[in-house]
């Protein structure tokens, strides 16, 4: 069993966090779930984008590490963007090759737990994923997160990768007050 630790990212993270939150999503690696490489086409987030969001003030990303024998290293992330009564869940991923061991729920669990003590004035939080991810958005909702009738256009200006089949965003969401311990 892999022991957590959380901690905020760091600059000297930029390469490595972009090449596992491209591979988790874009690349046909590892064990992974998360894959989008037959609906998506590109890169899901550029070194350059990673690096404006962390420089954002309302946006943090946090790295889940372990030993999985040595050294300490970095098995997942989660971004959170603040909003004013709301905080978005966005670059969260998982290692391809580790899926499937729970290392993406103990991130989850423990972003809600960070956002739940550590800002009082959030009151949901939200996440926006493809609609053809039907096993990603089942996944959500076991973690207590429900679907708005909010539907958003893939976001083609955002240069996160070019459809290859017609998608848009499901808006998911999870009342503070309902987060688990």
């Amino acid at each position: 069993m892999i022991k957590p630790n959380f901690r905020l990212a760091h600059v000297d993270d930029l390469a490595y966090l972009t090449e596992m939150i491209n591979q988790a999503y874009r690349s046909n690696t590892g064990q992974s779930w998360t894959n989008e490489a037959a609906i998506v086409d590109g890169l899901r987030i550029s070194q350059a984008q990673l690096q404006e969001s962390m420089r954002q003030p309302n946006f943090e990303i946090w790295v889940l590490e372990g030993k999985l024998q040595n050294p300490l290293r970095i098995l997942g992330c989660i971004g959170l963007t603040k909003n004013l009564n709301s905080l978005e869940i966005g670059s969260f991923c998982v290692d391809p090759f580790l899926q499937n061991m729970g290392l993406g729920k103990a991130l989850l669990n423990f972003a809600e737990r960070y956002v739940e003590q550590n800002y009082s004035e959030i009151k949901v939080l939200d996440m926006h994923v493809l609609n053809v991810r039907s096993e990603l958005i089942a996944f959500y909702e076991r973690c207590g997160y429900t679907r708005t009738l909010n539907i958003e256009n893939y976001p083609i200006d955002a240069n996160v990768g070019v459809p290859l089949v017609d998608l848009h965003l499901v808006h998911l969401q999870k009342k503070i007050g309902s987060l688990t311990a």
